[in-house]
């Protein structure tokens, strides 16, 4: 579901953020301050990267990456989509992750290991595993 049809720069997003707003997504991204960016333009730049955005994902939770990754299903790389899940994705604004109304930077899923999902596990029924042989049940229940 499309809610604009002129999707918002993270820069612009950015620079429109409060003081404490600004201070909490800082606190939670300080690779983004070494050394001290000039202008918004440059913090953007630098919360974009890949290597930055990396590190902000491996402090995220199971829900969050959840989020993230049905954020990026529904299009929000490329434009605003509808909120899955309004809590999280307040969270995930607080870390720069989601901007706008609900849109990601475009590195963030490269960001993580190629073919990476929680939204498309694998689900095994518990009786195949109970009809496994003892030496493979081991290695499963482990």
């Amino acid at each position: 579901m499309t809610l604009s049809t002129s999707a918002p720069s993270f820069r612009d997003w950015l620079s429109q953020r409060t003081n404490s707003e600004l201070a909490e997504l800082l606190g939670n991204r300080p690779d983004a301050l070494v050394p001290l960016p000039p202008s918004f333009a440059s913090l953007a730049t630098r919360l974009s990267l890949r290597s930055s955005l990396a590190r902000a994902l491996a402090d995220c939770n199971a829900q969050q990456l959840a989020v993230l990754e049905e954020i990026a299903r529904r299009g929000g790389e490329l434009e605003e989509v509808a909120d899955p899940n309004p809590q999280v994705t307040r969270e995930l604004k607080a870390r720069g992750l989601v901007f706008g109304e609900v849109m990601i930077p475009r590195e963030l899923m490269p960001a993580l290991p190629t073919r990476w999902s929680l939204l498309d596990q694998l689900t095994v029924d518990p009786e195949a595993i109970a009809d496994l042989p003892a030496d493979e049940a081991h290695i499963v229940r482990t």
